[in-house]
């Protein structure tokens, strides 16, 4: 309720932090072209709070602008105040400096941060809710928390309480929703849901659990974030996703769609994802998206357009339905064959979503489904081709105009207009004050426009529709589009478009011959120029200083990117060393007398190990160490980077086939807590996964698992040493104290649903074992220095230069023929994986092969947003290249 009046919110993502601050206002109007009246935006914390207690609200992490651009648009904002927010972003938007806190729990330090975090954004914006005196503001909700699901009562009092109590005290005083899917309510909050199935029967269920609360779907997700070196997942149909958004609108919620606009990671922000070990997203968050990085749109754009303008126009009619008429009906799940009608009514009128064969059914046919009325009478509805169509019935168009029922979709009215929508060919109706009205909508040419009982009739075939757009006071048809100042956009080699006023007068508006294209001249790049790694490479680059011991990168003040490492040690003889990193993180390239020895760890190109050469006497292993990304999700949230605790000298572990043994269950949340998807009571099955090792050796053993499975306890000799999910751990070292003097056992126990031989299956090929036969870095001398773009004067002309094969290399180009009109692409052909800086700015990482040139998806082009070029198009392009690739076969284009 806003001012006595309900509102009923139809919302999607922006995510400000991924999308540069000049193009804000274009993907706004983007929402509000498509029917939205909202923007929801996630805060990411680690942009604005880099170092503890100094806030930047400024530039790109310009908060307030971004909210009140939201009002100016006259749309509503939803909050994602986190503080955790996940969406693939670094360590799901928590600071760095946390790392080594227990986070998203009631721990007293983490808490304390918190509120700090939580203050200075409501210093930023509280003045911008619609509580606000005077007008008020845009900001209507704010989201505490994302999908905390975890069953402890106590500790989510403790944390989600004290978030709540935070969120008060500092000023904000709109409601406050969560997305915990009713795992943990908090006292305060509406209790919203997560999800993207079908969704028909979870808002019905809503109203069962939390009668006298909204429904709403607070995060609608399309798809997940694009991970390096895996296709782009098969998108969802633009028809699904409709018949998604309709399900939620049948059962009377309100969606946000946070698969909305695209952005992208800039600089180090991609996380790491909880789907496997080595999930690290993506430059690009465009998976799934309806608006993509550029701002371009598409099918599912134009899809979803219809239904959002009919939900957010007649948003009185959905915020007051009733929420206890909820008619038994048949589950609209789709397919050939299947058809359901689902009547929902209120105070302001009804709508009835009548849902038809899926497209992609089998045999999809055009269908007709006849309603029979609550007087008796029939009203025959066509589907559209996607496979639903919405029907008003008894609805007050205007003050002298109610629509009794139509079986044509509606887009929305204005005024005196009304706009109906169906197939070509299709047979509308239509009754306004009790006086019925047909009509044929067009197969081709104009839109029939029909004068009844005081309204205008626009009805248009769903070609038309998807030209069709709302201006101040007006519908215009046949455009392309509309300009953020409402000006239309004339469709291509149109010489007209249809005007249609509020009070119902049209007339058609001349289209001036299309203006003169400025000529855009074509990005070119310079020759390239190149900065060799030699001493760092060699280890004898003054910038490495001695450090203590193996140290993790944040602590050496690099919380994100790379960092480089000198180990110096000796040994009795020449051989070749197998070395592991059981707690590195994420990747080592390492190097011997400035040759490449190989990638160690996760992702495309690396291995679990590495065989390194060695000769007797002193030497040096140089070791450029990467965080590719923090746990943005996950049980193994706030994990380490870098040359962390000790290597060894590893040699492989024979151990028999795993075996299915008996065990006493064990309580999950007494081991520790939080953790996700697991509620107090929760044991594990009795039956564990066993493996019998016979280690008499007094050394550690690598256990290590490519595929760690779902929600188990990892058992060693009865003593519960780790939890495991699809996110990790992937490496544990199982010291020798631990193991015994007899068969060491180690058992992974599932929660008690799991299908334990399934399980014993999977993981008889993703295990395996090492002995750990000695430390590398037990009386080694290790240094440190920090990974940095080449100096000025370091390049050179390319072919006055020669480096090692498979070493780093920085590279310098002029990028010319560009103008701050419009975006370009980098298009990153032959190279291997490094950074992109514009102008001195770090764009971001991209990753296109391996050092083999193995081709590594999703992406190979890379948005260089229009702010970051110069207007004089003299803009310089570095690369940083991990394996030195050439880029002459880089091109950038528009």
């Amino acid at each position: 309720m806003i001012d006595g009046r309900r509102v009923w919110l139809v919302s999607g993502r922006i995510p400000y932090a991924r999308v540069p601050r000049e193009t804000w206002a274009e993907r706004i109007h983007a929402a509000k072209h498509l029917g939205l009246n909202t923007i929801e935006t996630p805060v990411f914390w680690n942009r604005h709070e880099i170092r503890p207690g100094k806030f930047d609200f400024s530039g790109d992490n310009d908060l307030r602008n971004f909210v009140d651009l939201v009002g100016k648009a006259g749309m509503y904002c939803i909050l994602g105040l986190g503080p955790y927010v996940g969406s693939g972003w670094d360590l799901g938007g928590l600071p760095a400096w946390l790392s080594g806190t227990p986070l998203r729990t009631n721990n007293p330090a983490f808490l304390e941060s918190c509120s700090r975090f939580i203050g200075a954004v409501a210093d930023q914006i509280k003045g911008w809710q619609v509580t606000a005196p005077g007008t008020g503001g845009p900001i209507v909700l704010v989201q505490c928390e994302t999908h905390w699901t975890c069953g402890h009562d106590q500790v989510g009092e403790g944390y989600l309480g004290e978030l709540t109590r935070y969120i008060r005290e500092s000023g904000l005083n709109v409601p406050i929703v969560n997305s915990n899917n009713l795992w943990k309510s908090v006292e305060g909050q509406v209790d919203g849901w997560s999800a993207s199935g079908p969704m028909l029967g979870t808002m019905r269920q809503l109203v069962a659990v939390r009668p006298g609360q909204p429904r709403m779907v607070i995060d609608l997700a399309l798809g997940r974030p694009a991970v390096w070196g895996e296709d782009h997942a098969d998108e969802q149909p633009p028809h699904r996703i409709v018949r998604r958004l309709a399900e939620v609108c049948a059962g009377g919620g309100q969606f946000n769609l946070t698969s909305l606009c695209a952005g992208t990671n800039f600089g180090f922000m991609g996380g790491r994802l909880g789907s496997a070990p080595d999930a690290f997203a993506a430059t690009s968050d465009s998976q799934a998206c309806l608006v993509d990085d550029g701002g371009r749109t598409g099918a599912a754009y134009r899809a979803v357009r219809r239904l959002a303008h009919a939900a957010s126009r007649f948003g009185r009619v959905f915020s007051n339905l009733d929420p206890t008429f909820q008619p038994i009906g048949v589950e609209p799940a789709g397919g050939e064959g299947a058809c359901s009608v689902i009547h929902a009514s209120g105070a302001q009128g009804g709508v009835a979503f009548v849902f038809g064969d899926e497209p992609d059914a089998a045999k999809p046919r055009r269908r007709v489904l006849t309603l029979n009325l609550s007087d008796g009478t029939t009203l025959p509805v066509p589907v559209q081709s996607n496979g639903v169509t919405w029907c008003l019935f008894g609805v007050n168009v205007s003050a002298r105009s109610r629509v009794d029922y139509t079986n044509l979709s509606t887009l929305g009215a204005t005024g005196q207009a009304l706009v109906l929508f169906g197939p070509p060919g299709a047979s509308g109706m239509i009754s306004v004050n009790g006086s019925p009205v047909e009509a044929t909508v067009p197969d081709d040419g104009p839109p029939v426009l029909i004068e009844h009982e005081g309204l205008t009739l626009v009805v248009l075939n769903e070609a038309q529709v998807d030209s069709t757009f709302f201006v101040e006071n007006a519908i215009v048809v046949g455009v392309a589009g509309v300009k953020t100042d409402g000006t239309p956009i004339p469709a291509p080699d149109s010489k007209a478009y249809l005007r249609i006023g509020a009070d119902g007068v049209r007339r058609q508006v001349p289209v001036e011959g299309p203006a003169k294209k400025p000529r855009v001249s074509r990005p070119a790049l310079s020759a390239w120029s190149d900065a060799p790694l030699d001493d760092y490479l060699a280890g004898t680059s003054p910038r490495f200083a001695a450090i203590a011991g193996p140290s993790d990168l944040t602590s050496l003040g690099c919380a994100y990117g790379y960092g480089w490492y000198r180990v110096t040690f000796e040994s009795d003889r020449a051989r070749r060393l197998h070395a592991i990193f059981p707690f590195a993180g994420d990747r080592l390239h390492l190097f011997s007398e400035g040759r490449s020895v190989g990638v160690v760890g996760l992702g495309p190109g690396a291995a679990p190990d590495a065989a390194i050469p060695v000769q007797k006497g002193e030497q040096s292993l140089v070791i450029l160490a990467e965080n590719f990304g923090r746990f943005c999700e996950g049980a193994q949230l706030g994990e380490s980077k870098g040359l962390i605790g000790e290597a060894f000298e590893a040699s492989p572990l024979r151990a028999p086939r795993p075996e299915i043994e008996s065990g006493v269950p064990l309580e999950v949340l007494a081991f520790r807590t939080p953790l996700w998807d697991v509620s107090e009571g929760d044991m594990t099955s009795p039956d564990r996964v066993s493996w019998h090792l016979h280690h008499r050796r007094k050394t550690p053993v690598l256990m290590t698992i490519s595929h760690p499975p779902e929600s188990s306890l990892l058992v060693v000799n009865d003593k519960v040493i780790a939890f495991l999910d699809r996110s990790g751990p992937s490496r544990v070292l199982l010291q020798p104290d631990l193991l015994g003097k007899g068969p060491g056992r180690v058992q992974i126990a599932p929660l008690a649903h799991a299908d334990s031989e399934q399980l014993r299956s999977d993981l008889a090929g993703s295990v395996r074992f090492d002995e750990c036969v000695s430390p590398l870095f037990e009386d080694a001398k290790i240094s440190f220095a920090k990974w940095e773009p080449a100096p000025a004067a370091a390049y050179g002309a390319a072919r006055n230069h020669r480096h090692a094969a498979d070493t780093p290399l920085w590279w310098k180009a002029t990028l010319s023929g560009t103008s701050t009109e419009g975006a370009v692409y980098l298009h990153a052909s032959g190279m291997t994986k490094g950074q992109i800086f514009v102008n001195g700015r770090h764009l971001c990482r991209y990753f296109v092969a391996t050092a083999s040139g193995k081709r590594v998806p999703p992406q190979d082009r890379y948005l260089i947003p229009a702010s970051w070029l110069k207007s004089d198009g003299n803009n310089e392009l570095v690369l940083f290249d991990e394996h030195g690739a050439n880029p002459s076969h880089v091109r950038v284009t528009r």
